[in-house]
């Protein structure tokens, strides 16, 4: 299956923006959603990318987003995080609650190929919450498959 376009959400960041280039360099046109437009000048300024200023963690939003895409990749990504067992809460909106947000909105849009970037020792048992965080991200998206 050819790939035409792309929503790269996270794609405003380090390896999104390193992503965004590859594809567009094969001709494949990029969607990347943001939360401010303004800090994504090396990405405007590529041709096939289209910078659409929205909140991903609004499914309807997503599901609109994903019109006329033929994959999905989630790099989300945060560093921090306030102390909770068995992770804080911006580990839980990004790296669990947003999986789960972005599988139903891909089951909504038609969308069957998601790339889920995780990290290295992800588990639920791992001594991090980032890592414990980013493995109950993983869960959801296995269990769509």
């Amino acid at each position: 299956m050819a790939m035409n376009k792309i929503l790269v959400i996270g794609g405003s960041g380090f390896v999104g923006t390193h992503l965004a280039n590859q594809l567009v360099e094969r001709n494949i046109s990029v969607v990347v959603p943001t939360r401010r437009r303004e800090r994504t000048k090396q990405l405007i300024l590529l041709p096939a990318v289209d910078m659409i200023q929205a909140d991903v963690f609004d499914e309807a939003a997503l599901v609109r987003l994903m019109d006329g895409v033929d994959a999905v990749v989630n790099l989300v990504g945060v560093l921090h995080s306030d102390p909770a067992l068995p992770y804080g809460p911006a580990f839980k909106r990004a790296h669990v609650d947003l999986p789960q947000i972005i599988v139903s909105a891909c089951k909504k849009a038609g969308v069957r190929r998601l790339v889920h970037m995780s990290a290295l020792k992800a588990a639920a048992d791992a001594p991090s919450e980032y890592l414990r965080s980013k493995a109950a991200g993983e869960a959801i998206v296995l269990a769509a498959q």
